[in-house]
């Protein structure tokens, strides 16, 4: 089995296994090729599933693994082989997603609910899954929104590297909440770069855990950790960004904006990864 340990493959998003050496013309049709079975999650799935071969799984011994990631937050390891084990080898559950009605009844991304929306990044030297999760605690009538870079143990779905860290973290009263909202906003931590654009405070814009979605694929390069951003429907004050994080320590090391000095510019991709060939990292911008 091949591994597939980030979006499309590779780095490159080639979308192309080049090393295929079973499939061909001949064998692709209707009687030999199609569904062999299905598992259940909860929540929706908007990352693509990623594939680590032979690896020793406490109490399950080796397996070939397939891993799930969805909107409620949930992580699932499953034997991707086997049709009888409709169990997963693991499974997490990386905090408490977001209300898609958070950002108005109207929007409609989403049937239910927000949380990993974008494909994790596998290490397979270090056994490690990279993901990201968006969540929501009320506590004293506020409404914290909070993104997470996690570092999952590939074997047993523990955290790794003192994770969770906390990309950002935003609140605002529970009772007003909307992207119009603009006061008793509160940026409780997070990244930010000077700026006088959409959303700046006294010459700086601050990450908006509330109004930004990481929803293009991880990308691992060079020892480090990129994660990029854009909105919820184009809603509100928000900005594209791509943040960087020591692969060992999770500690940020790097911090881009696009628009700084005017709005929008959001990183979607279709939910695309960030592309990197080593050297240089390619992303596509929409909006500003």
């Amino acid at each position: 089995m091949v591994n597939v340990p980030t979006n499309r493959y590779d780095n490159a998003r080639t979308g192309a296994n080049t090393q295929e050496a079973v499939l061909t013309t001949d064998n692709v049709n209707v009687n030999d090729f199609g569904k062999l079975f299905g598992r259940a999650v909860a929540g929706q799935i908007y990352a693509q599933p990623l594939i680590v071969s032979g690896l020793t799984i406490p109490g399950f011994g080796v397996r070939n693994v397939v891993y799930v990631s969805t909107t409620q937050n949930r992580v699932y390891a499953y034997d991707a082989d086997d049709p009888a084990a409709s169990d997963p080898l693991w499974h997490q559950r990386l905090g408490p997603s977001v209300p898609r009605t958070d950002y108005t009844t109207g929007y409609r991304d989403f049937s239910a609910e927000i949380g990993i929306t974008s494909t994790p990044a596998i290490d397979l030297t270090a056994q490690t899954l990279y993901v990201t999760a968006k969540t929501k605690e009320v506590v004293d009538g506020l409404a914290h929104y909070a993104y997470r870079l996690h570092a999952l143990d590939l074997t047993t779905g523990a955290e790794k590297l003192g994770g969770p860290i906390t990309i950002a973290e935003t609140t605002l009263p529970s009772n007003a909440m909307g992207p119009g909202v603009t006061t008793g906003i509160a940026f409780v931590s997070g990244p930010s770069v000077p700026g006088q654009g959409s959303g700046n405070v006294q010459g700086t814009i601050p990450f908006n855990a509330y109004l930004q979605h990481q929803r293009p694929g991880l990308l691992l390069m060079n020892g480090a950790v990129y994660v990029a951003f854009a909105s919820h429907g184009d809603q509100g004050a928000y900005h594209g960004w791509v943040l960087a994080y020591d692969a060992t320590t999770l500690a940020l090391i790097g911090t881009y904006c696009t628009t700084p000095n005017s709005g929008e510019g959001g990183i979607w991709q279709s939910g695309c990864g960030l592309a990197g060939d080593g050297t240089s990292i390619y992303a596509v911008i929409g909006n500003g």
